[in-house]
């Protein structure tokens, strides 16, 4: 995503650069943080054990 928002930027695609800028910070802070707003969000919980509670 941020080597598509890059390309984006340099062929003066503003929209598309910003969409995948975006995307591809949503994807940095879910893998470094390991919390998905929208799965909190629509309340899917996807660990398998107890092991990670949710407070």
């Amino acid at each position: 995503m941020l080597a598509v928002a890059i390309a984006a930027h340099f062929a003066e695609r503003r929209v598309t650069a910003v969409t995948a800028a975006v995307a591809a910070t949503g994807s940095l802070f879910n893998a470094t943080t390991r919390f998905c707003g929208g799965n909190y969000l629509l309340g899917i919980d996807t660990t398998e054990t107890a092991s990670c509670s949710r407070e």
